[in-house]
């Protein structure tokens, strides 16, 4: 028979098993962009002119969780959505829109 630390233990360990596999499919946007204060936030037309110049075409830009979220063209007509630190205005992450 187990005892009540043993089994805690196996507990304690199946759940952050669950957490280490699971987490990734729950994070929201504020984990890429971290929580930047909006008096920090480039402006829309910044952040246009930097996507556009790393190759993309711009179609639409909002501000949602934490980023600029951006929906584009890249070169070869594939569509994305980008979304761009709102202080560095670096891609943190880019999804395909196909």
């Amino acid at each position: 028979m187990k005892s009540r630390n043993q089994e805690l233990s196996i507990f304690a360990g199946l759940l952050a098993g669950f957490v280490a596999i699971a987490g990734p499919a729950f994070a929201d946007d504020d984990d890429y962009c971290g929580n930047i204060p909006r008096s920090e936030w480039k402006s829309i037309s910044e952040v246009a002119s930097a996507v556009e110049a790393k190759g993309y075409q711009v179609r639409e830009i909002e501000a949602d969780d934490g980023c600029f979220e951006v929906e584009a063209r890249r070169e070869n007509g594939e569509r994305v959505e980008l979304y761009i630190n709102p202080r560095t205005l670096d891609i943190v992450r880019t999804k395909s829109r196909s």
